[in-house]
C-alpha cells in the first residue's frame, strides 16, 4: 500500500486578556481561524474552553438588526469596541452584551 497523504494538523489556542474582565479567544487549525470569540474572565477553562452554560461573545461593526457573527474582524491589539459585543441566547435571539 502506497501512503498518498501525510500530513500534521496543528491545532492552537490564543488568548487575549483585556483586564476590563472580558478574554478575547481564538482557536486556529494550523493557519486557518476556525472559532474567535470573546468571553468573561470566570467563564473560561484555562485551556480555553467555555464552561457550560456560559455565552460566547462576538464583535459585529454592523447596526442593531443586521448583526451577524463574522471570523477575521477582531485585531486583538487594537480592539476598543466593547459596547459592540453581542450573545445569542437560551432563544437564539441575538442580544446586545452590557459589562
Amino acid at each position: 500500500m502506497n501512503l498518498i497523504v501525510d500530513k500534521t494538523i496543528r491545532y492552537r489556542t490564543y488568548q487575549k486578556d483585556f483586564g476590563n474582565g472580558i478574554i478575547f479567544v481564538q482557536h486556529l487549525e494550523n493557519v486557518t481561524v476556525k472559532d474567535e470569540y470573546f468571553a468573561v474572565a470566570g467563564d473560561l477553562y484555562p485551556d480555553g474552553t467555555m464552561r457550560p452554560h456560559c455565552p460566547k461573545l462576538f464583535y459585529s461593526p454592523l447596526p442593531e438588526g443586521q448583526v451577524k457573527k463574522e471570523l477575521g474582524l477582531v485585531k486583538p491589539e487594537t480592539f476598543k469596541w466593547f459596547d459592540k459585543l453581542y450573545y445569542i441566547d437560551a432563544d437564539g435571539q441575538v442580544k446586545q452584551f452590557t459589562l
